[in-house]
């Protein structure tokens, strides 16, 4: 994997946490505006267990899983901004160690959330099956990622699209694009960017139900199955069959800079992108984006000085 895709970050109400994964080690920074105006930030570097040290089962999640610190860190982050008004101090709780059984909870959660989606469908359809089987096998299988994107496109409403959360998602696109290109963090560099970005875990899960329900549209319509429960089975089986497809197939096409490369991501993201513009991306202001540049240098920062007290 290219040093260009090793950068990673999530966003919230009020700033931004990057993370970059070289080798054995995360470096992370989390960059914040409070309320009176100032910007804090806070960096961590924290070290990846040793390949011995895992299960054969967690060093195979490993591969397929991001490195970035998760759903846990952010709710740690979110609290700690809440009791220290909106900024961040050293008192921040970071783990001096990636927790092992990480990757493995992440695949864990993500296939327990598309698992309702595999279990829903075939029983809505169930009393239509003899009517018509391609079609229903259609219904049936594109309903999951129906579902799941109106179900994200109504909870980013409810949110409303034009609060500083998808000012700072789309802040932190660019300061990361920016970063990838070695380009110097200024505003001017910044604002060359798009906020939308194809790596984003949107795309990837959009890709990743859209291939699910293809395979099976392709099983079903071959064969016969009038089970809910194998069919069901069926459906589950085919999500970890995706979810390795796709990640190998956008691993490969961010390395190549090849046009066919470049069409083959357009098409497996173009929604995920279309999702982004919709509901989860607002182009940021100059407020957003220069909590961007304080999180992204101070990245590069902690990186620069581990690496000089490594020599």
């Amino acid at each position: 994997m290219t040093s260009a895709m090793k950068y990673g970050g999530d966003s919230f109400e009020t700033g931004i946490i990057f993370n970059k994964h070289i080798g054995s080690a995360n470096f992370i920074s989390v960059s914040a505006r409070a309320k009176c105006g100032e910007i804090t930030c806070v960096t961590k570097k924290i070290q990846n267990n040793d390949v011995a040290e895992l299960s054969l089962f967690a060093r195979t999640t490993r591969k397929f899983t991001p490195s970035n610190p998760g759903i846990a860190f952010k709710l740690a982050v979110l609290k700690h901004l809440e009791n220290n008004h909106g900024k961040l101090n050293n008192t921040l709780m970071f783990e001096d160690k990636q927790n092992s059984r990480y990757p493995v909870v992440r695949i864990m959660s993500l296939a327990f959330m598309l698992m309702l989606f595999a279990i829903i469908p075939p029983i809505l359809v169930r009393p239509f099956w003899e009517t018509n089987s391609f079609a229903i096998s259609i219904i049936e299988s594109f309903a999951a990622p129906s579902i799941v994107l109106t179900i994200i496109i109504v909870i980013f409403l409810l949110m409303g699209k034009n609060t500083n959360l998808a000012k700072y998602h789309g802040a932190e696109h660019m300061a990361i694009k920016c970063l990838r290109e070695n380009k110097p963090l200024t505003l001017n560099n910044i604002k060359k960017y798009s906020p939308e970005d194809v790596r984003c875990g949107s795309c990837f899960l959009v890709s990743l139900l859209l291939a699910s329900a293809i395979i099976s549209v392709c099983i079903f319509s071959f064969t016969s199955v009038d089970s809910v429960i194998v069919r069901t089975l069926i459906r589950l089986a085919s999500i970890p069959v995706s979810y390795i497809v796709i990640f190998v197939i956008m691993k490969i096409t961010l390395r190549s800079d090849s046009t066919i490369a470049k069409i083959i991501l357009n098409i497996i993201c173009s929604i995920g992108i279309w999702l982004q513009r919709l509901v989860s991306i607002r182009y940021p202001d100059d407020a957003q984006l220069e909590v961007a540049i304080v999180g992204a240098k101070a990245l590069l920062a902690i990186e620069k000085e581990t690496n000089q007290r490594s020599r």
